[in-house]
Formats: C-alpha cells, sequence, structure tokens
C-alpha cells in the first residue's frame, strides 16, 4: 500500500500548498504541511534476516501469480466471491495498528509519534471510514475544510480533514495517542 498511500499524501500535500498560495495575499490563514515535507512508509520486522525471507516470499508469490496452473489452483481452491470473513460487525477484538513520526523544519526541530489503532479488522474498518465519511459530507457540510466544501478531485484529508477524525473517534473504532519525542528517539518505532 506504500505506493499508492505515497502518491494520496502528494497530492494531499500539493492541493494544500496550493491552496496556501492562493489564499496567502488574501490575508486568510489555512492549514499546509509546508515546503518541506517528506512522507516515508515502510513494515517494521523483527530482523534483517527477516525481511529478506519476506521480500523473496513476496516477490516469489506475485512472481508465482503470473503462472496460468497457480492461478487455476487459486480459483478453484482459494476463497471464492461473497464467501468473506464471517466476523460479526460489533466485534473488536482485533486490532490494527499505525505509527506515525513527524518533524518539523529548522535547526531544533521538534519530533511526534501519533499512535493510531483501529479497532476490528480491515473489511469493518473500510466499512466505518466509508460510512463515516458520506455521513460528514452530507450532515458536516459547513465543518469541512474549504477545500472540501467547495469540491472537485481530493484526498481524504483535503476534503474531509478533522471533520472525519472526529467523526471516526467517536464511532470508537478508533483512538490515538500522541506524544513528542526527543530527538535521539525520533525514528524509534516501538
Amino acid at each position: 500500500m506504500g505506493s499508492i498511500n505515497e502518491k494520496i499524501v502528494n497530492r494531499t500535500w500539493g492541493l494544500l500548498e496550493a491552496r496556501a498560495q492562493s489564499v496567502h495575499d488574501g490575508g486568510e490563514s489555512t492549514f499546509r504541511y509546508g515546503p518541506n515535507f517528506r512522507y516515508e512508509e515502510f513494515t517494521v520486522l523483527p530482523s534483517r534476516i527477516f525481511g529478506l525471507i519476506f521480500s523473496i516470499g513476496l516477490l516469489l508469490g506475485m512472481g508465482a501469480m503470473t503462472l496460468p496452473p497457480v492461478r487455476w489452483f487459486l480459483q478453484k481452491f482459494g476463497t471464492q466471491p461473497g464467501t468473506g470473513p464471517k466476523q460479526a460487525f460489533g466485534d473488536t477484538k482485533k486490532t490494527i495498528q499505525m505509527i506515525n513520526v513527524t518533524s518539523t523544519d529548522g535547526p531544533n526541530p521538534d519530533h511526534v509519534k501519533t499512535e493510531v489503532t483501529f479497532h476490528g479488522e480491515a473489511y469493518v474498518i473500510t466499512a466505518v471510514t466509508a460510512v463515516e465519511s458520506a455521513l460528514a459530507i452530507l450532515f458536516d457540510h459547513g465543518q469541512l475544510p474549504k477545500l472540501g466544501q467547495a469540491g472537485g478531485i481530493l484526498t481524504p484529508m483535503s476534503a474531509l480533514g478533522d471533520t472525519l477524525v472526529k467523526r471516526l473517534l467517536n464511532s470508537s473504532y478508533l483512538t490515538y495517542e500522541t506524544h513528542t519525542l526527543h530527538p535521539k528517539d525520533s525514528h524509534k518505532t516501538k
């Protein structure tokens, strides 16, 4: 997902920068990431050996998917359409956790670590996020960022901003913790 997310995050950066530059003369302040913004996404694995094995396995698995016998086998014996997980919608025993470290520009940058936890499986989180996004557009249109109110080809952040975050927090499917790191700890992801 990293290559896809990178494009979405960079589009959001571009939209916010363009918006900031267009309203600069009007005196209106606007949210932006800043001109030196950089986004990186990676998976944390226990060791370099495990990372190498994981990478080779992923490459071999993707390569195998191009072979007709492997595709036939998976179509015949793999999960069939409509036979997804049988989890109850309210079950939040499983979690998905994401960690973000953000640093400011300057000679003495501040480093902030945010841990976001989604309570539930990926299918549930996708459904909750889609529904809360639609409800934000329908019922909280006046609270959306200016770009979101104007419409267009936008990313979730540029269109929905904190309005979606508040809705997700109120749904109890999302929680987060944020704290400041010391400069030497900025790249740790415990």
